[in-house]
């Protein structure tokens, strides 16, 4: 658990309950628009970086940012689908909860919740 990592198995050590998901909506929100943040902080400062540079570096910093607009890319779309996942889950919190109890199941079924950069507890 952290900033930029919010993984389903750190979820899933947390008993099941609607303060519980609220919580867990929150902590992956902050990561995936932290990882937003990031992508976003890369992507420009190696746009400057080429920028400021000439020549072949400018070349090799332009085409570093174009390789991590695809992290950008990344990012975007596990933020888009964090905030697609959210709301319905949030309408329908009560009949989730009722139709599972086992809380691995339960955040597997709502996996586009969670950051698609997530690391494992043992790498963090």
């Amino acid at each position: 658990m952290g900033l930029l990592s919010y993984s389903r198995r750190d979820a899933a050590a947390l008993p099941l309950s609607e303060a519980t998901v609220e919580t867990v909506i929150a902590r992956t929100r902050t990561a995936v628009l932290a990882q937003l943040l990031v992508a976003i902080g890369i992507v420009a400062g190696l746009l400057l970086a080429g920028r400021a540079a000439s020549g072949t570096l400018a070349m090799l910093f332009y085409g570093l940012a174009a390789l991590a607009m695809w992290g950008l890319l990344g990012a975007a779309l596990s933020t888009w689908d964090h905030f697609r996942t959210a709301a319905p889950l949030r309408a329908h919190l009560g009949l989730d909860l009722a139709r599972e109890s086992d809380p691995a199941k339960f955040w597997r079924a709502h996996r586009g919740l969670f950051p698609y950069f997530s690391l494992p507890p043992s790498q963090r």
